[in-house]
């Protein structure tokens, strides 16, 4: 693969559209984590068996249909899931950098689960995922669109609901593309030169061509460190907490003319590390996560390929 030409960038970069977020982080203990989600799995199997008229409700207090009441329950449990399997990941990336640091382990290894041949996204995980966000926000959105047309709702009411049923078909159409590429595409990964890669040392990555690749008309391949936290906006019953993430440095190759890469050849991408890069930090507890990552976009005929590989930089043990 003939590489057009090179790039790097030092200015800070703030980061939209689909973000992943990396680190285990949460800015709330475990065992916090476990009692915040307590209320809601609780409320939501109490939904589900009132919903589902295993627990007797004074019709007179009733202001919605059965299968409402167990929507807003299935809503709940999954809210509860979610947070308890945040707090599980957090302990468990706790526990296992204790044990590793305690046995003389590399703290490369202790900081992620690393493969120290190379890094394979996970393919259908992300898909279940993405179905799931799809299911998730459908039920969430089912108990307002009971309350604005099926109960005449007042018209402000329905208009808000209508845009939050477009974010749903937009949502929807992601998780098509994410199914579309994990079937078109099947497995990717890409291998280390060396494990871990050191700042001021070259960054040896080699990409593996992945099934379903063609004519690529322009593309690009870009080796970033990434900075990445939570922001809390709003008080009280109105706050809400939001993923940030911000380039900090990137590198750059482009491809500007057409080529053809052939499923199953290795293409080898050369980066420069700087002397001063940050080190990675996915699960050292710290205010912010550091990562580098490899973000492959490539323009193909039908379905582009999109694809991102954590790439392990950490700096010498003292």
């Amino acid at each position: 693969m003939r590489m057009d030409r090179y790039e790097e960038s030092t200015e800070r970069k703030r980061l939209t559209g689909q973000m992943q977020p990396r680190g285990v982080q949460t800015g709330i203990s475990t065992r916090g984590m476990a009692l915040f989600g307590l209320p809601f799995f609780g409320v939501g199997v109490w939904a589900i068996l009132a919903g589902t008229k295993l627990v007797p409700i004074d019709p007179s207090s009733l202001h919605a249909p059965h299968w409402m009441i167990a929507m807003v329950g299935v809503v709940f449990v999954f809210a509860g899931i979610m947070l308890w399997r945040m707090g599980w990941r957090q302990r468990e990336a706790s526990r296992r950098r204790a044990l590793t640091l305690l046995d003389g382990g590399d703290p490369a290894l202790a900081d992620y689960p690393w493969n120290p041949r190379g890094f394979t996204p996970p393919r259908w995980s992300r898909v279940a995922k993405t179905i799931g966000a799809v299911v998730f926000l459908a039920l969430f959105l089912s108990m307002f669109n009971w309350w604005a047309f099926l109960n005449r709702g007042p018209l402000m009411v329905k208009i808000i609901v209508v845009v939050f049923d477009l974010i749903l078909v937009f949502v929807a159409g992601y998780a098509a593309m994410v199914i579309g590429r994990a079937f078109k595409f099947g497995a990717t990964s890409v291998e280390y030169a060396r494990f871990p890669f050191r700042p001021g040392e070259p960054a040896v990555l080699r990409w593996l061509v992945p099934s379903g690749m063609s004519r690529v008309a322009k593309g690009s391949f870009i080796l970033r460190c990434i900075e990445e936290w939570y922001e809390s906006t709003g008080s009280g019953k109105n706050s809400s907490r939001h993923l940030m993430q911000e380039q900090i440095w990137a590198g750059t190759w482009h491809l500007d003319q057409p080529q053809e890469l052939q499923p199953g050849e290795t293409e080898k991408l050369d980066f420069d590390l700087p002397a001063d890069a940050a080190s990675t930090s996915l699960s050292t507890g710290k205010t912010k996560t550091v990562f580098w990552e490899l973000a492959v976009d490539l323009d193909l005929a039908g379905l582009d390929f999109k694809e991102k590989y954590l790439v392990p930089v950490y700096r010498a043990s003292n």
